[in-house]
């Protein structure tokens, strides 16, 4: 570890990782062993958390979907927001991709040392079509939970290819056509400092590269990012409990498949099909199952508004222990991409260096409704169909209010900003992540997805730093 910045002699590395979260460690550990020179590391923050760190990351957020305080769903510490991660993880579905100069495939290769860095130990079950329009879906869990602070502190302490500088923030990057200087303030000395790198990585979260570049572009005399969109393209994952249901407990396994069942829950998800056919974004449903203790009075009251018929029946079983479960469906699905959601520069708002802010426009359309209701109808038919149950949804996704429930939230799940695209016209970098136009100069992590997918992102962002490590080895060699 660099105990001082001037300590960098910037000839000794073949690459600058600016991060470092699960995209930034991961793509170092890569790296390190394809490289003639070393890579440094660049942290802003220290090992633990911080509060007066984590002010650098405060913002305004206007939104109707009770996005949370954007400097609490990040952390600026080393092992970044895998320090409140929940590690659950899943691959990005193959419809996902058609936004995307990428296909699946171009990232299936790397699951194997994904899965490996994320701790999760089995592969993946395939998809399993229960219904022409519904699918089993496998959700899997880092375990232990992969907080990269505590796994790979030590390990890139002790590795001689890889220098760590903590408490070093990256402020900017300058140049005519390529990437010339990367300005980065000390905080343990309160001073800035100016290094001419041979590569830069920014890997500092979908906020934070779209912040660092704003920036740029903003001050850069001659700024080398004029053209692209930078900033736009935000995308959430909306967070809520949408329904509920009351199921016969041998029955809900039996046809649902246990097999599928990961810690007491099923998840659902529509084909690729159905999202096309529909025009709506990718969704999961997550099936939570609360068992009942055998109480037959509190079945009964809850089945006598959805479902009075049977409640009469259960009642006649008399005192006869009935095994069923009161079920929650909790979504977390996909905002398509949206003009109105984007990041900016708050030029009213500046941090203690003098720098402009985040002001984060994050607001969910009624085709998020849409995209809800029309798959939980499906859910609804297969339900009745299969006997399994009544399905109630929540009387407000059906409604015309523009203001979301509380009960919800826009998720942590920060994504875009950065756009993965084909041309500077509306993408930011390219399918190898490399800016537009720049030779050194690349940005990783959910900043670059062009859509969300249903799926927690931590997954993809790990493959497409693997990825990106081969990319800049075959670069290199």
């Amino acid at each position: 570890m660099l105990e001082n910045i001037d300590n960098i002699k910037i000839e000794n590395y073949d690459h600058v990782i600016i991060g470092t979260g699960p995209a930034g460690i991961t793509l170092a550990l890569k790296l390190k062993k394809n490289i003639e020179k070393k890579i440094l590391l660049i942290e802003a923050g220290n090992f633990d958390y911080d509060e007066k760190s984590q002010e650098y990351y405060k913002g305004e957020v206007l939104n109707n979907c009770n996005l949370r305080k954007i400097h609490r769903s990040r952390i600026r510490a080393f092992g970044g927001t895998s320090m409140i991660w929940g590690g659950m993880c899943r691959e990005l579905d193959e419809v996902d991709f058609n936004e995307w100069p990428i296909q699946k495939n171009d990232l299936i290769n790397y699951n194997d040392e994904a899965r490996k860095i994320l701790l999760i130990n089995r592969k993946y079950l395939k998809d399993k079509l229960i219904d022409k329009n519904i699918k089993l879906v496998d959700f899997q869990w880092s375990e232990p939970t992969a907080r990269f602070n505590e796994f790979y502190k030590d390990k890139i302490l002790n590795d001689e290819k890889i220098d760590l500088l903590i408490e070093t923030a990256a402020i900017r990057v300058e140049g005519k056509k390529n990437l010339e200087t990367l300005e980065l303030y000390d905080h343990k000395h309160n001073r800035y400092h100016k290094i001419k790198p041979a590569n830069v990585i920014l890997a500092c979260g979908a906020i934070e590269n779209s912040r660092i570049l704003l920036y740029s572009q903003a001050k850069s005399k001659f700024s080398f990012l004029n053209d692209l969109k930078i900033g736009k393209n935000y995308l959430i994952h909306p967070h809520y409990v949408v329904g509920k249901s009351l199921v016969e407990m041998k029955k809900i396994k039996e046809i649902l498949d246990k097999n599928y069942m990961n810690k007491e829950m099923f998840f659902l998800a529509p084909p690729k099909d159905f999202i096309l056919t529909n025009k709506i974004g990718n969704i999961c449903i997550r099936i939570q199952i609360n068992k009942y203790p055998h109480k037959t009075k509190e079945i009964i009251k809850d089945l006598l508004c959805v479902a009075p018929e049977y409640a009469k029946k259960i009642a006649s079983l008399g005192k006869k222990k009935i095994d069923c479960a009161n079920i929650k469906f909790f979504s977390s699905w996909e905002v398509l991409p949206n003009n109105n959601n984007y990041i900016e520069l708050d030029e009213n708002n500046l941090d203690d260096l003098g720098i402009p802010r985040v002001k984060v426009f994050a607001n969910l359309d009624e085709n998020t409704k849409i995209t809800l209701t029309t798959f939980m109808e499906e859910i609804g038919k297969f339900f009745i169909d299969k006997e399994i149950g009544r399905v109630s949804v929540r009387n407000f996704f059906y409604s015309g209010d523009y203001i979301w429930p509380e009960d919800g939230y826009g998720g942590a799940h920060e994504m875009g900003g950065t756009k993965m695209g084909d041309t500077n016209k509306d993408s930011v970098v390219d399918k190898n992540l490399k800016v537009h136009g720049i030779n050194n100069l690349y940005v990783l992590g959910s900043s670059i997805f062009p859509t969300a997918g249903h799926a927690n992102p931590t997954f993809t962002i790990c493959q497409l730093a693997l990825r990106l490590g081969d990319h800049l080895k075959n670069k290199i060699s």
